[in-house]
This record gives structure tokens, C-alpha cells and sequence, in this order.
């Protein structure tokens, strides 16, 4: 739990997205920690894999406390899903909303940084072994994009480009801003208050830094406030660590009208 202050606030006065996105993180390494150490092999440490999804139902505000619950869903021998939920409560009235939703992947690595094995997850009630049943949907489902991805390459396939990313390719009307008024790029040096206690950088304060960028990209392109509404799949390939300049390159890849 944690009370919004207003060095928690965005430029319209709600609670940052980006320290939303953090404290999800934060809860959900908590779980997967606690999991990925109950078996034989201890001292494992989980790193964020990658955002299954994420939803901002309502906004939070200055003043409410924040809540957050986690909970392990599903594991396969080397990964674990992890649903954290986020409601915010008035302190002085004690009306609470949901605010958040977010499904996360995380894997352990041991002390010479090779991903561990995960002991199993037991489903016991009918909530847990739905969930479960869907977590494994997901699972194989991106398991079988990565092989056809892996094909794709094989073929001489750039896995990701800049062109992926240009709004060029879609018919854009001509009076709209183009795509390059509102590119950023953010340059951020991690350093020790960003990582784990061994060197690595906290998947939190990544994803914090990207939805910085997306909002530099999105208020350009709009000419207003913006507030973050969802995430669709965030991977993240590889570690950060201590001392390293993290470059963020943002582009706008769609806008619908509203």
C-alpha cells in the first residue's frame, strides 16, 4: 500500500502511469520471487520477461492509497505468470476502485545468471486452476510465435527494423502531423537506485522510462494531456545493468480517433 503524492502526478494532476507500472513490477518480482524460492534451490533471482497485458481502467489520484495484490497463475519449468490487481481508496471516505490490471512474466536466474528451473504451481481452487488453464493458453501460444518467428528469421528476416515501426506504411491523411514531429528518444543512465542488488535494472523503472517516452510521443502528436490506457505485450529481451545509458527510441504507429 501506498499513499499518492504529488510527486507522483503527471502534468494533468493524475498518478503517472509510469509509477503505476513500476509498483506492478515491483509486486509482482515480490511473487515470483517468493515461488521461485520455495523449492530446493534458493537465492534465485526473477527478472521481469516480458508484459502479457496491462489495463488503466480508471485514473488514481493525489491523496488515495494504492493497493496491490499479486498472484502467482501459472508455471511452466522455466517461467511464471503473475496477475497483479490495482485499486485505489480514498483514505477520508474509504470508497475503493480498481484501477489496474496486469498479467507478467518472470524467469529466475541463479548466481551465474543462467535461467532455473521453477518448482511447479498446483492449482488447488476452480479461480486458480482457470486461471491457470488460461496461462498455459497464453504460454504455448507464444511459444509457437517464437517458432515461427525463429523460421522467419532463418529465412534472412530481420527479426525488427525501423520500417516495423514507420507510420508511413498506412494511409495517413494528408493534413496530419507527420510521424516524425513526434518521435523521442530518451537517454537514461541506470544507476545503482534503478537495480537489483546485483547490478541488474528492475523491470520497473524500464517500463517507467518507456511510458515517458510514449507520452512525449503521444502529447506531440495530439497537441493535448494524454493518460496511458493499456500496454499489449512488452518483451524484455535482455538486461540492463548498473552504469549502463538505456536509449529509448519512441514512434507513433497508429492513432484512431479517439
Amino acid at each position: 500500500m501506498k499513499l499518492m503524492l504529488p510527486d507522483d502526478t503527471n502534468p494533468t494532476g493524475n498518478v503517472h502511469g509510469g509509477t503505476i507500472l513500476k509498483l506492478i513490477e515491483q509486486v509482482g518480482w515480490v511473487v515470483a520471487a517468493r515461488h521461485a524460492n520455495s523449492g530446493v534451490v534458493r537465492d534465485l533471482m526473477p527478472l521481469t520477461a516480458r508484459i502479457e497485458k496491462m489495463d488503466f481502467h480508471q485514473a488514481a489520484h493525489v491523496g488515495e492509497l494504492i493497493s496491490l495484490k499479486g498472484k502467482l497463475a501459472f508455471t511452466s519449468e522455466r517461467s511464471m505468470m503473475v496477475v497483479v490487481n490495482v485499486s485505489a481508496e480514498n483514505p477520508l471516505t474509504q470508497v475503493k476502485r480498481q484501477t489496474n490490471t496486469a498479467i507478467l512474466w518472470y524467469v529466475a536466474t541463479d548466481g551465474e545468471n543462467k535461467v532455473a528451473r521453477i518448482p511447479h504451481f498446483a492449482a488447488t481452487t476452480p479461480e486458480e486452476r482457470a486461471m491457470s488453464e488460461y496461462g498455459e493458453g497464453l504460454y504455448a501460444r507464444r511459444r509457437q510465435a517464437e517458432k515461427v518467428a525463429a523460421e522467419e528469421r532463418g529465412g534472412g528476416k530481420a527479426p525488427f527494423s525501423d520500417q516495423d515501426l514507420d507510420p508511413g506504411r498506412f494511409p495517413r491523411d494528408p493534413t496530419a502531423l507527420p510521424a516524425s514531429f513526434s518521435r523521442a528518444t530518451l537517454t537514461h543512465l541506470m544507476l545503482p537506485s534503478d537495480c537489483f542488488k546485483n547490478g541488474i535494472g528492475q523491470g520497473g523503472v524500464v517500463m517507467k522510462l518507456m511510458d515517458n517516452a510514449a507520452a512525449i510521443v503521444a502529447i506531440r502528436h495530439c497537441q493535448s494531456s494524454v493518460s496511458t490506457v493499456s500496454i499489449e505485450a512488452m518483451d524484455f529481451n535482455n538486461p540492463v545493468h548498473n552504469r549502463s545509458f538505456l536509449h529509448i527510441h519512441a514512434n507513433l504507429d497508429f492513432a484512431s480517433q479517439k
